[in-house]
């Protein structure tokens, strides 16, 4: 795993990307941790960038997540 200034913006696309080939569909909301998605709005994206990204995925506050995690199908709850 990466641990670059976008470390977590990659490990995003990573939960991203895998979740079509097993379910057909994208997903529409992903839980992370406050930290990471702190990360995302404060270090990697610019307030537009982040709002279009938003706008696709719904990015939810989850504070015993650790890594990005997948929940539009029940998942995680």
């Amino acid at each position: 795993m990466p641990n670059g200034w976008n470390k977590n913006w990659i490990r995003l696309c990573a939960v991203v990307d895998g979740f079509p080939a097993l379910y057909g569909a994208w997903p529409t909301r992903v839980r992370m941790s406050p930290v990471i998605l702190d990360d995302l709005i404060n270090n990697v994206f610019d307030p537009a960038s982040f709002a279009q990204i938003e706008s696709k995925l719904n990015l939810v506050r989850d504070d015993v997540a650790i890594y990005p995690k997948i929940c539009n199908l029940g998942f995680f709850k």
